[in-house]
């Protein structure tokens, strides 16, 4: 299983990936400018989740984006539930 911080550290290579589109570029731009200053990972994860979930509903993701996002949603499973505090 891969850590959290794996899973993040993906992000220069999907921006870097000429399949990603324009919609999830600027949602895995903003989210890696917040990993490189340090913020808080399950804050970052549950932002992409929110960022790209309906990228994914009302369009055709590219396929590496399916898989990172697929990757988030397991390993922080039932992010923003009760007692889980997202900053």
């Amino acid at each position: 299983m891969k850590s959290k911080k794996s899973i993040l550290s993906q992000l220069p290579e999907l921006i870097a990936d000429p399949t990603t589109t324009g919609s999830e570029l600027e949602i895995l731009k903003h989210a890696e400018t917040r990993r490189q200053k340090g913020d808080n990972e399950e804050g970052i994860a549950f932002e992409i989740r929110t960022g790209l979930q309906p990228l994914a509903i009302g369009q055709k993701p590219s396929p590496k984006v399916v898989d990172f996002l697929t990757e988030i949603a397991a390993q922080y499973l039932g992010m923003g539930s009760r007692g889980n505090i997202i900053f």
